[in-house]
């Protein structure tokens, strides 16, 4: 599992995971997956600051990025886990 300590909740019409003890669910958040017509979307709040080598983040804003999968056979590069466990690495060091 990326992220085992993270709690799971409802935000934002979004499946959200965080971590409760870091700062709860903006501050602490690891990511948050939301399910569209035509595909789903994994984001991460603090997703501008995490490390996108193979480029598989997407995103125009300052913070936030995401990856949308539009197919059930991934979106190649990194896996989605790999960022996942990024992103819960990042939250641990604020």
């Amino acid at each position: 599992m990326a992220a085992p300590d993270a709690t799971e909740t409802i935000l934002w019409k979004t499946l959200s995971y965080h971590d409760a003890v870091r700062g709860g669910k903006v501050k602490g958040a690891v990511c948050q997956i939301s399910l569209h017509a035509d595909h789903v979307r994994l984001s991460f709040i603090h997703g501008a600051a995490l490390p996108d080598p193979s480029g598989i983040l997407r995103g125009d804003r300052q913070v936030k990025a995401f990856r949308q999968n539009q197919n059930h056979g991934g979106g190649g590069g990194a896996s989605p886990g790999t960022v996942i466990r990024a992103a819960a690495e990042r939250t641990a060091n604020w």
